[in-house]
């Protein structure tokens, strides 16, 4: 209730958050652009629930060992999405890629 005077409280949800209620809530208060970022779990969700229009991906030139999750997690849970390289550039050595999805309606 505290929070509610300087900040606007949505409720996507009961015991875990509802993704597609949360986006279109979201949409209506701030519009169609929403960026999220997380480690697997959310980008899994948000991939399953078929949210995802655009990916901003960073390649870094660094090798490193040991076990990771996936982008999306371990188990895929939905059909492979499909993206194409919208703009890349480098910089400091980095690679910064966007990719926009491929939507049979576009």
């Amino acid at each position: 209730e505290a929070l509610a005077q300087s900040a606007d409280i949505l409720v996507a949800g009961t015991d875990s958050v509802d993704l597609g209620s949360a986006v279109r809530q979201l949409s209506q208060l701030v519009g169609p652009v929403i960026l999220a970022e997380g480690g697997p779990t959310l980008n899994a969700a948000l991939a399953e629930a078929d949210l995802l229009d655009e990916l901003t991906l960073t390649i870094s030139p660094m090798l490193v060992g040991g076990p990771s999750p996936r982008m999306l997690g371990t188990k895929p849970r939905f059909p492979p999405r499909d993206f194409s390289v919208d703009r890349a550039m480098s910089a400091g050595g980095m690679l910064f890629t966007r990719y926009l999805r491929n939507r049979e309606d576009r």
